[in-house]
């Protein structure tokens, strides 16, 4: 679970393999706003419907620290899309709550066109050598 403002106020979004919470189809991702579950977008979703979506971590995180960006909200676990788009396994929900995908995000490290798990081992390596 993480504390997030979408924009819209401050709101509880909890992530996990469920469909539903609170009597809400919520596919991964929900949010509650104090009263209620609602959906966030089209949640999350495998294409093989065999494996079970599992997503396993919920953070929000800063992207350029006081710039101008907002913070925006990360999941990683087992999942091939995000908010109807394709992600493996790692989705950044922005301030309007779709998913972002495009090089200039700061969350696409490796400026491949994808916020993929690949992203978090750039960011690792730049570390490790001193580049952030």
């Amino acid at each position: 679970m993480a504390i997030f403002d979408d924009g819209t106020g401050t709101k509880l979004y909890a992530t996990g393999p469920f469909g539903a919470i609170g009597g809400v189809n919520v596919r991964g991702l929900g949010r509650f706003n104090g009263s209620s579950w609602s959906a966030v977008g089209l949640g999350l979703n495998s294409f093989n419907d065999f494996l079970r979506v599992n997503p396993s971590a919920l953070v929000v995180f800063d992207d350029d620290a006081d710039g101008p960006v907002s913070p925006a909200l990360y999941i990683s676990g087992f999942f091939d899309n995000a908010d109807g788009k394709h992600s493996e396994n790692f989705a950044r929900f922005g301030i309007n709550l779709s998913y972002t995908s495009c090089p200039a995000c700061a969350a696409d490290y490796n400026q491949d066109g994808g916020v993929t798990g690949d992203d978090i081992a750039a960011l690792f390596v730049a570390f490790e050598q001193g580049g952030c």
